[in-house]
């Protein structure tokens, strides 16, 4: 399942992630070079999609150290005082030719992981897991790299992680940009540590500033994108499904709600046609919110609407939730963008 902020649903249905673990074999990644894809976008080829060259990465990646890594403090890499542990410090050292590949990667601008949006609620996104892996990865091995007065190296491994940040946000689903939202934040704070510390000189803090530069100047984090894809997806989706056979116990099956009766209940009263065009217009009321001058507050209200019912009851249950919490995220975050990007023009 790909809505990442759906009501009483349970957690979105990611394919299990590929973590984090070491190379097979020096030079195993000269496997052979993916030749194209096919994409909503139409036909493209590693040299003008980031995805293919991070597949061709992850493939000979080890789930088994992701564990490890979280535990590890993987997360804090942008703190003061962090270290990294014994174990992901052999797994930066034993990994460098990877990590290479992977700020490799993030150069190119266009990044297509071909999600399957048709299949609504049922999508996969098997590549977010390790897309925000490596971006986490890039970001502490510059950490190491700063620390050790390699500033170059420091620098060029921080550009990877946050272009590859800004990869997550070419999906159109919320879970990417929220996602995006918790892998930027240290990566930043790791930037504004460098520069507090006077550690970049002015072709570096150009090669940093240029990648920030990959965010949209306006919406960075692309949530009105978002929710308008959103909408594609779920509103066809659930038409699909209950208008099927068995469809209201297929839903609760691939969405874990509860229970089926109130889904049926739609079917059984003739009332389907009705309660998803008062969830297409809940989109239209959360697009008018996010445009709106207080955001926040208005998406707080529509909140309410959502479980006071105006806008039915499949709206309940696969309304995007919390968006005044989304909203004050992204303010954050855009502010902290721009603020980081003043700060290395100076």
């Amino acid at each position: 399942m790909i809505l990442g902020t759906i009501r009483t649903v349970a957690p979105i249905l990611i394919a299990t992630p590929i973590g984090l673990g070491l190379l097979a074999s020096p030079g195993v990644c000269e496997a052979a070079e993916p030749a194209a894809i096919i994409v909503d976008s139409g036909v493209v080829t590693p040299s003008t999609n980031a995805a293919l060259r991070y597949w061709r990465a992850w493939i000979f990646l080890d789930e088994s150290e992701h564990a490890t890594l979280v535990e590890d403090g993987l997360d804090g890499f942008g703190a003061h005082g962090w270290a990294p542990s014994p174990e992901l410090q052999r797994l930066i050292d034993d990994n460098t030719d990877l990590l290479t590949r992977l700020e490799r990667a993030s150069q190119i601008p266009g990044c297509d992981f071909g999600v399957e949006y048709g299949a609504g609620l049922e999508a996969l996104m098997p590549h977010l897991g390790p897309l925000r892996l490596s971006a986490r990865l890039l970001g502490a091995d510059a950490r190491v790299r700063l620390d050790k007065g390699q500033a170059e190296a420091a620098t060029n491994r921080l550009a990877g992680a946050i272009r590859a940040t800004e990869h997550m946000t070419h999906d159109r689903v919320l879970l990417s940009s929220l996602v995006a939202f918790r892998t930027f934040e240290p990566i930043d704070d790791l930037v504004r540590y460098g520069l507090r510390n006077e550690v970049f000189d002015a072709e570096q803090r150009r090669v940093l500033r240029d990648a920030y530069a990959r965010f949209r100047r306006f919406d960075p984090f692309n949530i009105e994108s978002c929710l308008m894809g959103e909408r594609d997806i779920s509103v066809p989706y659930l038409r699909r499904v209950l208008s099927g056979p068995e469809g209201a116990a297929r839903l609760v099956e691939v969405t874990h709600i509860p229970s089926v009766a109130v889904l049926q209940e739609l079917v059984d009263e003739g009332r389907l046609r009705a309660e998803l065009e008062q969830l297409d217009a809940f989109y239209d009321s959360a697009l008018a919110a996010w445009r709106s001058n207080d955001r926040r507050d208005a998406l707080g209200r529509l909140d309410d609407r959502v479980n006071d019912g105006v806008f039915g009851e499949l709206a309940k249950f696969f309304a995007p939730a919390s968006l005044s919490n989304v909203a004050a995220r992204d303010e954050e975050m855009t502010r902290r963008l721009d603020e980081t990007i003043e700060m290395l023009s100076d």
